[in-house]
């Protein structure tokens, strides 16, 4: 059985969340959303979806009720992460954000709450999180196998894009 997905948001994230979800064999590609006409051609064209299995559509209204949806992942910018992926649980959607989840703690900690509640996944992305390299060094760490740890340093030396909605400690 495939997990229905929307994926709201097609522009520099979202469409890799397009193609990875395309591509799994578990997930099933139900909805893209995104205000700009042009990005969801592009998206279908670049994909080459058929429009008959996946909706395009410019607004989340549209399809936030559509049966085949079982999870959304919000790739909208920061300020709009916060009405989207409450109203997703609230209809009973597992929901993938990419960082940030909200633009304050409070927020956060509310829509955490409500995961729990509806008995939902909420979980955010970050650019590394499943990385390789993350990953291999979290078994080392977890196996002893270099000793305790004293402290740890790591050096981001890719320094764009700049986002004008966020801050650098929110990004």
């Amino acid at each position: 059985m495939s997990t229905g997905i929307a994926i709201l948001g097609v522009g520099r994230w979202g469409v890799h969340y397009v193609r990875h979800f395309s591509q799994h064999p578990s997930a099933q590609v139900v909805a893209i959303v995104d205000p700009s006409p042009e990005k969801l051609r592009l998206c279908r064209d670049q994909f080459n979806l058929d429009t008959n299995k996946v909706i395009l559509a410019n607004d989340w209204e549209s399809i936030r009720n559509h049966p085949e949806i079982s999870a959304v992942v919000v790739v909208t910018p920061a300020i709009s992460h916060y009405p989207l992926i409450k109203d997703a649980l609230n209809l009973g959607y597992h929901v993938l954000a990419e960082k940030p989840l909200t633009l304050n703690s409070q927020e956060c900690a509310e829509l955490t709450a409500l995961a729990a509640q509806k008995q939902r996944i909420l979980l955010v992305d970050h650019t590394y999180l499943f990385h390789p390299a993350v990953i291999t060094g979290q078994k080392v760490l977890q196996s002893g196998g270099i000793g305790k740890p004293l402290y740890g340093y790591a050096t981001r030396t890719h320094l764009g894009p700049v986002r004008q909605d966020v801050s650098a400690l929110w990004d």
